[in-house]
């Protein structure tokens, strides 16, 4: 029985990838550390994880959800809601989209091995 199976992700890919949702995250901290509690971007935190996914590698997709979580955590300060509830409720979020990010990533990594 013929199985088709996915292409390899090019090679340079997930550099790209993993470099682009470095880039993402960054500049996004540094607008909601200046922006203080008047607006509060901690939620688009979880792009980075959803970026590093693009990379099909596990361990880059869950370097780059600590690092969001790090990053919404610190975030807190300037936003005024440090340990409170909306807080806690973004920092939820960001750990649930990164664990199922990490999932689907190695379940990526898993297949193009076989």
């Amino acid at each position: 029985m013929f199985h088709a199976r996915a292409a390899a992700p090019p090679a340079g890919g997930g550099a790209l990838s993993y470099l682009v949702c470095q880039l993402h995250q960054r500049p996004g901290g540094t607008c909601d550390a200046v922006i203080g509690g008047r607006v509060i971007l901690i939620g688009l935190l979880i792009v980075g994880p959803c970026c590093a996914l693009l990379t099909g590698r596990w361990v880059l997709t869950a370097l780059t959800g600590a690092f969001a979580l790090a990053l919404g955590t610190l975030l807190g300060l300037p936003d005024g809601i440090f340990a409170t509830y909306p807080h806690y409720a973004f920092l939820a979020a960001i750990a649930v989209v990164t664990t199922a990010t990490i999932l689907c990533a190695a379940y990526l990594q898993r297949r193009h091995s076989l």
